[in-house]
């Protein structure tokens, strides 16, 4: 057997020095992916806690438009006799287009009925006074125009002028759209991580979204350039997600209640076959 010369020890230290440092890089890129998808992670988390508190900032103003809109039945009570339960859940979600709002609200045009709507607000100035008061502060309402005017009882009594009104709640509803429409879009392209807020802000936003449909439907005549689209995706998923919790609620309440019932007859029906101390059982 021949004998190995220095330069054969030299191409085995390198052989071996060349999979010690494939291995090492192997390694190191792995670690280096896993950090990466580590601070990828980290950085939706907090995206979505930066976002939460950016939606802190539209409570008053969700509250306001909750305020004028539904307390008062005016868009879905008072108006043409619905609830807000006519806009489907589930599997059925709506598709927040004209066509559909004309069905759902058995109406034959969508400019008319906010019109109606308008009118129904402007003409409720108390409830606009109560409602900015609570929200804004009467500071801020003493800073809007007043005028003389007569109420439905026909007594003299002076108010918000009804432009005034118009003006600030389309203002405010607006507004407020266009920022969760902004907030929605990071969820919706993944840039960050709705699940970390869900459980937080799910029942709000699905109900404030529900209650603003009217005003995103009628604006979507042409289903391929809708308006609000990430309102409505994140709305969509949102609600699946509330709806299995429901219903896996539910069937869970169910169960239980089965056993309970199981439960009850089974102790009754021992009840019934023990014996009576209180009669002699001998006789």
């Amino acid at each position: 057997m021949d004998s190995f010369d220095l330069s054969d020890w030299v191409n085995i230290g390198l052989f071996i020095l060349t999979i010690v440092t494939i291995v090492i890089g192997i390694f190191s890129l792995k670690r280096s992916r896993d950090d990466n998808r580590k601070m990828y992670r980290f950085s939706k988390i907090e995206k979505a806690i930066v976002l939460a508190d950016h939606y802190s900032t539209l409570v008053n103003d969700i509250g306001f438009l909750n305020s004028i809109y539904n307390d008062s039945s005016f868009l879905y009570g008072d108006l043409y006799g619905k609830t807000i339960d006519i806009i489907p859940d589930g599997e059925k979600l709506p598709k927040f287009t004209s066509d559909e709002m004309q069905r759902l609200f058995e109406i034959k045009n969508c400019d008319d009925f906010l019109s109606c709507v308008a009118d129904k607000v402007m003409n409720n100035r108390k409830k606009f006074q109560q409602a900015y008061i609570f929200f804004y502060g009467y500071e801020q309402y003493s800073r809007l125009r007043f005028e003389d005017y007569i109420d439905e009882n026909g007594s003299s009594k002076r108010g918000v002028t009804k432009a005034q009104i118009h003006v600030f709640i389309e203002n405010v509803k607006q507004t407020t759209l266009n920022r969760l429409e902004a907030m929605s879009m990071y969820f919706v392209k993944g840039i960050a991580d709705d699940s970390v807020i869900y459980q937080s802000l799910h029942q709000t936003f699905i109900r404030f979204v529900k209650l603003m449909y009217p005003f995103i439907a009628s604006l979507n005549t042409d289903n391929l350039h809708k308006y609000y689209t990430c309102i409505i995706s994140l709305y969509e998923k949102w609600n699946k997600c509330y709806s299995q919790m429901k219903r896996e609620s539910g069937e869970q309440n169910m169960k239980r209640e089965l056993a309970l019932n199981a439960a009850n007859s089974e102790f009754s029906q021992c009840e019934e076959s023990l014996i009576d101390p209180t009669k002699d059982s001998f006789k």
